[in-house]
C-alpha cells in the first residue's frame, strides 16, 4: 500500500510539472472561463423600442451543490432556489430607457423570501457604441471575469449590482467599467461601507465573422471596505485583483462535423493589498489559469482548467482557488501554494427563444495533496421584454 501511495504521489507530481509548463506557456495565451448564456443578463437600449411602454422580466432557477469534504479551503454546501426580477420599462426615444422593479429571491426550504429589493435603473446612449447605466447594473457574471476574480455563485448571492457603469462595444473592442456600491454606511454605523470598482476589457485582433478569433483580455476588480462614519474603528481594506492574457477561439463555419467550438486560453492573475492594517496573511500573490474548452454539435462540452496559485486571495473570487480558508472556525488556515486540475462536463444551450440551460458536473483534483472532490450546477434562466404599447400616438 505504501509503494502504491508513493507511486500515486509521483504521478501527481509529474502531472503537476507538465501542467506548470503548459501554464507558463498559457500565460502568453490567455482567455476566460466559460460564462454561458444562462449566466449573463444584459438588457441594452434598442432603437426599435423607442416611444414604448413595456414589461421586462428576468429569472433564474438554480441548483448549486458542492460535495466537498476533504479540503480545508471551501466547505461543502448547497444553493437551491430561484429569483425573479420584473420591471416596468419606459423608453421615450432611441437613446434613453428607465426601469423600475423588484428582485424577489427564494431559497427552497426557508420560510419567506431571502431578498425583496426595490431596484431602479436609467441607461442612455450619449454616442454610438457607448452606453451609460445608473442604478441597477448589468453586473456579476455579465462582466465576464474569470472565476478566480469573480466566482460563479455571485449570480446567486448578488444577482443585481447597484451603482454606475460605462459600456463601450465595437466589433473589436469590449469595455465594461463599473462601480458597485454594495453596502452604504450612515452616521454612527457599526459596520464599514463596502464597494467594488472594476474593469473588463478585451481587444479582438481578428476580423469579425472569421472562424478563428484571437482576443487579448484585461481585467481588474477592487473590493474595498472602509468609510469615516462608523463607530467601531473598522479596519480599512482595499484589494486589487487583476488578470491579463490572450484567448483563441474557433467556431465551425459549417453545419457538418462533430466539433462545434474550440477554445484555448489562460490568464496571469494577481492579488495585492494596499493597507498596513491587512486583514489577510499575505500582502500580494499571483496565479496562472489555463483552460481548454471543446463543444460538440450536441451542445455537450468539456472544459479543463489548471490553476497554479501562490499566496492568492480574491474577496469576490471562487473560494476553491484561494490560499486562505472560507470555512467557519478555520479562518487562520493557510495553503500558500495551490495546484488544481478542474474538469467540467457540461450542457449549455438556448433551448427555446430567451430560455437558457447550463448543467455541469465539475470534479477537481488537488495536485499537491492527491485527492478528488466534485460539485454540480444546474441553471435555468429566462429573460424577455413584453411590449405593452406606445407612450403616445
Amino acid at each position: 500500500m505504501v509503494h502504491r501511495r508513493k507511486r500515486g504521489q509521483r504521478r501527481m507530481k509529474k502531472i503537476s510539472i507538465v501542467l506548470c509548463i503548459i501554464c507558463s506557456l498559457g500565460s502568453m495565451n490567455a482567455g476566460s472561463q466559460l460564462v454561458s448564456g444562462a449566466m449573463k443578463f444584459n438588457n441594452p437600449v434598442q432603437a426599435k423600442d423607442s416611444n414604448s411602454f413595456s414589461i421586462a422580466y428576468s429569472t433564474l432557477s438554480y441548483f448549486r451543490d458542492y460535495e466537498y469534504f476533504k479540503n480545508n479551503v471551501q466547505t461543502g454546501f448547497t444553493y437551491f432556489g430561484t429569483w425573479h426580477y420584473p420591471r416596468l420599462v419606459i423608453q421615450p426615444n432611441k437613446w434613453l430607457k428607465i426601469e423600475a422593479g423588484a428582485l424577489l429571491q427564494k431559497e427552497f426550504g426557508d420560510a419567506g423570501p431571502q431578498k425583496a429589493i426595490a431596484l431602479f435603473s436609467m441607461q442612455f446612449i450619449p454616442q454610438k457604441n457607448l452606453r451609460i447605466l445608473f442604478g441597477a447594473l448589468e453586473g456579476t457574471l455579465s462582466h465576464q471575469l474569470i472565476e478566480p476574480l469573480m466566482g460563479y455563485d455571485r449570480i446567486i448571492t448578488r444577482p443585481v449590482e447597484e451603482g454606475f457603469q460605462i459600456k463601450y462595444n465595437t466589433s473589436r473592442i469590449m469595455t465594461d467599467i463599473w462601480l458597485d456600491w454594495e453596502l452604504r454606511q450612515t452616521f454612527n454605523s457599526n459596520y464599514p461601507e463596502e464597494l467594488a470598482g472594476g474593469l473588463s476589457f478585451a481587444y479582438t485582433f481578428t476580423k469579425p465573422g472569421k472562424p478563428w478569433q484571437v482576443k487579448a483580455p484585461l481585467q481588474f476588480i477592487t473590493p474595498h471596505k472602509g468609510g469615516q462614519l462608523d463607530t467601531n474603528g473598522s479596519v480599512v481594506s482595499t484589494v486589487i485583483n487583476s488578470a491579463a492574457g490572450l484567448a483563441a477561439e474557433w467556431n465551425n463555419p459549417a453545419n457538418k462535423g462533430f466539433l462545434k467550438q474550440f477554445k484555448i486560453d489562460g490568464y496571469y492573475s494577481g492579488y495585492r493589498h494596499f493597507h498596513k492594517s491587512n486583514l489577510y496573511p499575505f500582502n500580494k500573490g499571483r496565479g496562472q489559469l489555463v483552460n481548454v474548452y471543446i463543444k460538440s454539435k450536441y451542445d455537450i462540452a468539456f472544459l479543463a482548467s489548471f490553476w497554479n496559485g501562490s499566496n492568492y486571495i480574491a474577496p469576490f473570487g471562487a473560494p476553491i482557488y484561494q490560499s486562505i480558508s472560507s470555512i467557519s472556525g478555520r479562518e487562520n488556515y493557510q495553503e500558500p501554494k495551490r495546484k488544481l486540475l478542474l474538469l467540467n462536463l457540461l450542457y449549455e444551450k438556448e433551448l427555446f427563444p430567451n430560455f437558457f440551460v447550463d448543467a455541469r458536473v465539475s470534479p477537481y483534483i488537488d495536485l499537491k495533496k492527491g485527492y478528488m472532490e466534485h460539485s454540480f450546477l444546474i441553471l435555468f434562466s429566462y429573460r424577455n421584454n413584453f411590449r405593452i404599447g406606445p407612450l403616445k400616438k
